[in-house]
């Protein structure tokens, strides 16, 4: 490379990938870096245990993972899910987790220019990272690092591992029921003809 070509490329912008969705009627954006994959909605299995920051779980092709409640970190109401919401499937530190968002807009790239510092914001604000100014609206860019503590994603890693192996139990425990059954009405049977 001579130094006109240098200089070439060394003027070009920076470019970085941002997949943008919206929920309850506003934008967001996250680095395609912490995206698996978007799937369809999916009707989301109850936990044991109820934990406000997690939704349910699905099994995604035989993996558990868990669903967690972002509408109510962005402070925005539930609402009944519907086909046409759909699951991001995200990484963050290490833990693959999943949230439903409403639409799921495009991937767009944006210069480093785009992406703008907040300057003042509302201390529940501070998972918001940057605002990407457009024509016709502001996307908020998060950083989900900050949207849920490293003990909340650990304990959603927990939950769904024994969701996992509640229902791995229940479909392959049934004839043990069965015969537990089976033998307690059979004592039951044997005392009562024994006047016990």
């Amino acid at each position: 490379m001579n130094a006109t070509q240098k200089e070439v490329v060394e003027q070009q912008p920076q470019l970085s990938k941002y997949i943008v969705f919206e929920i309850g009627g506003q934008g967001y954006a996250l680095p395609l870096t912490n995206v698996v994959e978007v799937i369809w909605m999916v009707a989301l299995t109850p936990t044991p245990a109820k934990h406000d920051h997690i939704e349910g779980v699905i099994n995604l092709r035989g993996n558990i993972l868990p669903i967690l409640n972002i509408r109510s970190r962005l402070g925005i109401p539930d609402v009944p899910y519907g086909i046409h919401h759909r699951i991001l499937i995200v990484v963050v530190e290490s833990h693959h987790v999943g949230f439903v968002v409403d639409t799921v807009s495009r991937v767009e790239e944006f210069e480093a220019g785009q992406v703008e510092t907040p300057r003042e914001f509302d201390q529940e604000l501070t998972f918001v990272n940057g605002l990407i100014k457009l024509k016709d609206r502001i996307i908020f860019c998060i950083e989900l690092e900050k949207l849920f503590s490293p003990r909340e994603l650990h304990l959603a890693k927990e939950v769904a591992s024994v969701s996992g192996t509640v229902a791995s139990a229940a479909s392959s425990g049934g004839g043990t029921s069965a015969s537990a059954t089976k033998a307690s009405r059979a004592k039951s049977k044997t005392d009562a003809d024994s006047g016990t």
